[in-house]
């Protein structure tokens, strides 16, 4: 459940929104799980949907950028900024 076969690997918002879906959805797994954290943890519906993003992540998302430029250090966290953003954010999600 946690890295599902067919998830984009080179957009991040593309990831963010598969995610969103899968864990909305009516999934038999997601369903499973959710019964069986029911009680124990507060937003699990988040959490998963927030552990599914991070398990989607990969070298794919940052080769585009990588690949045409050379920068380093600021320059360079303004260019992958993109990505960082939604992944500090579903990292957020874990650490409330």
């Amino acid at each position: 459940m946690v890295l599902p076969d067919g998830f984009a690997t080179d957009d991040i918002v593309a990831i963010c929104a598969e995610s969103e879906t899968l864990c909305c959805s009516d999934n038999p797994d997601v369903s499973q799980v959710l019964e069986a954290l029911d009680g124990y943890v507060d937003n699990a519906k988040s959490y998963l949907c927030a552990i599914t993003v991070l398990s989607c992540l990969s070298v794919k998302l940052v080769n585009p950028v990588f690949s045409r430029s050379d920068a380093i250090g600021t320059v360079m966290r303004k260019k992958i900024k993109h990505i960082t953003d939604p992944v500090l954010a579903e990292l957020q999600v874990l650490r409330s």
